[in-house]
């Protein structure tokens, strides 16, 4: 019988790990039950436990929260649209250009039949009545 880790308890780390070094060590341990962490300062990233949840398949429990089934399902599918989305705009070339101009992209509505800048209606602040 094979025996693999099963449990980690990380209380005092002499340096800082970021997330995506825990991503693969959670990923090169498929055996991992339950994870501590807490203390560390890689637990205030953004999305630290989601992250973890989802590179751990068999993880059970992390910082002492139990993982619940459909905790995982969620962000194994959140992850999954994510991914999606990103490799849909690899694959495209598409590149989404930041702006704050709220017509752009705005096309013909309705019954009319060519877009013309010219006839769109921009917003005007009401002048206070006197």
């Amino acid at each position: 019988m094979q025996m693999g880790v099963t449990s980690l308890h990380v209380f005092c780390m002499r340096r800082s790990l970021c997330v995506q070094e825990l991503e693969d060590v959670f990923s090169a341990w498929p055996r991992l039950l339950h994870a501590d962490l807490r203390g560390n300062p890689v637990c205030k990233k953004q999305k630290y436990r989601d992250r973890l949840i989802t590179a751990g398949k068999s993880l059970q429990a992390l910082d002492g929260r139990e993982i619940s089934h459909l905790t995982r399902q969620f962000l194994t599918n959140w992850k999954a649209s994510r991914e999606a989305k990103k490799k849909k705009h690899v694959m495209s070339g598409e590149l989404i250009p930041l702006t704050n101009d709220f017509n752009v992209g705005q096309g013909p509505h309705p019954g009319q039949t060519s877009f013309r800048p010219e006839t769109l209606q921009r917003w005007k602040p009401q002048q206070p009545s006197l």
